[in-house]
């Protein structure tokens, strides 16, 4: 099957590792997967930023009752250290399968452009080309993945970078919160 032909969708296609269609497959489940990834480690800064409300909660309760400092204290810094974790453990996948699927999808942006010139090449009038334009489902695809590639909130190339600090900066705030009260 072409690329191009109008009765192509993705799930019918045939199981070839050197097709397109298996690629778009491919591509399809890596944009699943960023996105997957890129809510979890929503979730992680804000479990991190309830277990920092939790830290500081537990200094104003514990003058008031008698709590064991030392045993609410090691809850507290397992509970930020493994939200932290998972933060960054998730941050580290999400960026492999990003750069994963970064590679298909520079192959199959390579396919489609020679798919359309070889389309010009062959067709002797610009309004034939227009006619036969990469398939949408392609172009859908393509586009998803490049939508996914950002997170939630912040779209920048330095999106990675900035929640790693955000994560970083309110795992250490809940060590010191601790620090001051124990």
């Amino acid at each position: 099957m072409h690329s191009d032909d109008a009765s192509t969708h993705v799930g019918d296609l045939k199981e070839d590792p050197n097709s397109i269609e298996d690629r778009l497959r491919q591509l399809q489940e890596t944009t699943r997967q960023l996105g997957t990834f890129s809510r979890l480690i929503l979730v992680g800064i804000l479990v991190e930023l309830l277990v920092f409300s939790s830290v500081y909660l537990f200094g104003r309760i514990n003058t008031q009752y008698t709590l064991d400092p030392l045993f609410a204290g090691s809850i507290f810094v397992m509970a930020a250290f493994c939200s932290f974790a998972m933060t960054v453990f998730l941050m580290i996948r999400r960026d492999a399968t990003r750069r994963a699927g970064q590679a298909i999808y520079e192959e199959l942006s390579d396919e489609v452009q020679w798919s359309v010139a070889n389309s010009r090449d062959n067709s002797p009038d610009p309004q034939e080309m227009l006619r036969h334009p990469p398939h949408l489902t392609i172009r859908v695809i393509l586009r998803q993945f490049i939508h996914e590639t950002h997170l939630p909130m912040a779209p920048s190339q330095s999106a990675e970078s900035t929640y790693l600090f955000i994560a970083t900066g309110i795992f250490i705030a809940s060590l010191l919160f601790l620090g001051a009260y124990l």
